[in-house]
């Protein structure tokens, strides 16, 4: 097993690590801010609900990824998983909307850790998708 093969295998790894870490953060300790006294829901939410519905889709690639050998078919998840983290960065605030208030938690929590993942998530797929194409 050459060098790169050995590096390639761990970008499959840490990538899945973090694809993992994503949803479950956001169904925990990362949540948006809960539903009103009414039981209505804040715009928040819905942003929180579209950024959970694409890191699942972002773990089921980082899965593909670690179990399909074809370097073809990684570095074709590796180029749709780049655009897909990229959204999930601008998606809450600037595609929908967060709460007015720069305290509550969408802003403290959610959105911070949405766009520091997303960016590793997106960074991991570049080197992974630089790697496999330097092969």
């Amino acid at each position: 097993m050459r060098h790169s093969e050995k590096r390639a295998g761990a970008t499959d790894f840490l990538l899945l690590l973090l694809t993992i870490l994503f949803p479950a953060g956001l169904l925990s300790v990362f949540k948006g801010c809960p539903a009103g006294e009414d039981g209505s829901w804040m715009s928040c939410h819905w942003a929180e609900m579209a950024v959970l519905g694409i890191s699942c889709v972002l773990l089921i690639c980082a899965l593909i990824h670690l179990f399909v050998p074809d370097p073809g078919v990684k570095t074709g998840i590796d180029a749709a998983v780049i655009p897909m983290a990229a959204l999930s960065i601008f998606l809450p605030k600037n595609l929908i909307r967060l709460c007015m208030m720069a305290d509550m938690r969408c802003h403290v929590y959610m959105r911070p850790f949405t766009a520091v993942l997303s960016a590793l998530i997106l960074c991991m797929a570049f080197v992974d998708l630089l790697l496999y194409k330097r092969k």
